[in-house]
């Protein structure tokens, strides 16, 4: 406790928390669209400090700290069609919460009505940049134009396990 105030932590290192190998990288660093392959640049370990422990994706996967993530291409170009299509999904996978990160005129409410309705309320959409659930079943991407960021931030809790969840999906729609 000591160094502690109501809302400072004192501190003599910093600690960086990250999915990715970051030995002299810049911590959080996302490669995006069109950046050029030699970025983030290597960094001396004064900078970010010595990597000490390094959990592998195997190591995570073994102490059941994630699941597996899966890529799908779902076949339908209409709202409809890709409603029936999240519930057989919902039917086949027992896939329940599904964020979109499509931003085009509230497609994720059309959505979640139509799959709420033909799964008889066992399965809902929401908008990722809104969702508040501590994890989701898959990431839809339904954007001809899709936001990378939102996609990555959805990582974190589509990996994250919970009660009967055994792998998390990554769909995109033929749409997108």
């Amino acid at each position: 406790e000591a160094g502690m105030n109501n809302d400072i932590v004192t501190s003599k290192k910093r600690l960086f928390i990250s999915a990715r190998h970051l030995a002299g990288q810049a911590p959080g660093a996302l490669l995006a669209p069109g950046q050029k392959a030699n970025y983030p640049r290597e960094q001396d370990s004064s900078r970010f400090g010595h990597e000490v422990y390094r959990l592998t994706h195997a190591d995570a996967a073994k102490l059941n700290l994630i699941v597996p993530v899966r890529l799908l291409f779902l076949q339908s170009t209409s709202l409809t069609e890709l409603s029936a299509e999240l519930a057989a999904l919902h039917h086949d996978l027992g896939v329940q919460n599904i964020a979109t990160t499509s931003t085009l005129n509230d497609v994720a409410g059309r959505l979640n009505k139509n799959v709420s309705k033909l799964t008889q309320g066992a399965c809902w959409v929401t908008a990722a940049v809104n969702s508040t659930a501590p994890d989701v079943d898959a990431i839809l991407v339904a954007d001809a134009r899709p936001d990378y960021v939102t996609i990555a931030q959805e990582f974190a809790r589509l990996a994250q396990p919970s009660t009967g969840k055994s792998l998390g999906l990554i769909l995109v729609s033929a749409a997108a």
